[in-house]
């Protein structure tokens, strides 16, 4: 006979653990192409973002041309861009994937060190959902990248 010390847990018995994970099982996964020319910069926002169940990061791009190449093979629901990058940068990325119609449900967060007025404006007439400061912290980001498909879950 199995003492019953061992059959406690999320395998076995444990009612709020399947409860959860039926919820986390009902939770939409979101997927994401993150685009930055800085390899350091980009990989550490990948590697924060699959830190999450409910993240898919299905491609990275070092550029606006590469990103959008991959965007419209991918149609991922998010596109986490640099706003500069060489050639296509975060705006122009921004508006082809915006005008684009075959692209009308794929959503752009840009990424900035330079925050100001002037490029949120920017950035809403590229048709981007937000511009984000690049100091933001990782778990913002996330929390951002999040919340752009599953509204709500950029506190959870």
């Amino acid at each position: 006979m199995i003492p019953a010390a061992t059959t406690r847990g999320p395998m076995a018995g444990d009612d709020r653990a399947q409860r959860e994970g039926e919820d986390h099982r009902r939770a939409p996964r979101v997927t994401v192409l993150v685009a930055d020319d800085n390899a350091r910069f980009r990989a550490g926002i990948v590697r924060a973002l699959r830190r999450h169940d409910d993240v898919d990061v299905v491609a990275e791009a070092e550029d606006g041309a590469e990103a959008l190449e991959r965007v419209r093979a991918l149609r991922p629901a998010v596109v986490l861009a640099d706003v500069r990058m060489p050639g296509l940068d975060g705006l122009g990325l921004a508006r082809a994937v915006t005008d684009d119609p075959a692209l009308r449900d794929v959503r752009v967060l840009l990424l900035s060190a330079r925050h100001d007025a002037a490029l949120q404006a920017d950035a809403a007439d590229a048709g981007a959902v937000d511009c984000l400061d690049k100091s933001t912290s990782r778990r913002e980001i996330c929390d951002a990248v999040r919340g752009v498909v599953v509204p709500g879950t950029a506190a959870s």
